[in-house]
């Protein structure tokens, strides 16, 4: 069943498909940690446009710059947000595709593993035969 479409690999085969499994699997633990990142720097973005919502026109607000606080009209400050929320989206649509291509890396070389393991057994089964019918 899980063999279907998958050539038996050969036991080097298999080890290479099992470093690849590892290897994918360590990749797909790094993009997972970063879609949260961008998942929370997405967030954070939106409060700070909640936020924005909340002042009034004449209110003032201060940009961090290095060490030094600095005045930014709150219509620029606005649409720096929004480009950042625009750009955070983007990224996590691409870290969401990422994601899916390594489960699919994932899935491929289980189904290998699998078919590899089911022609081992199958092999064995009639060596297992022979032994029996010859006693």
């Amino acid at each position: 069943m899980a063999s279907e479409g998958v050539s038996a690999p050969s036991e080097k085969e298999l080890q290479e498909i099992v470093k690849l499994y590892k290897k994918t699997e360590e990749a797909l633990r790094e993009a997972l940690m970063n879609r949260e990142k961008l998942i929370q720097q997405q967030s954070e973005n939106k409060m700070v446009k909640e936020e924005f919502g909340c002042l009034e026109s004449d209110a003032e607000v201060y940009k961090l710059v290095g060490p030094l606080l600095v005045k930014q009209p709150i219509d620029e400050a606005k649409t720096q947000v929004d480009k950042r929320l625009d750009y955070i989206d983007k990224e996590i649509e691409r870290a969401g595709s990422i994601v899916e291509g390594l489960q699919t890396t994932l899935k491929e070389c289980e189904q290998k593993v699998a078919a590899f393991e089911s022609a081992k057994q199958q092999a064995a089964q009639p060596q297992a035969n022979t032994q029996t019918a010859a006693t």
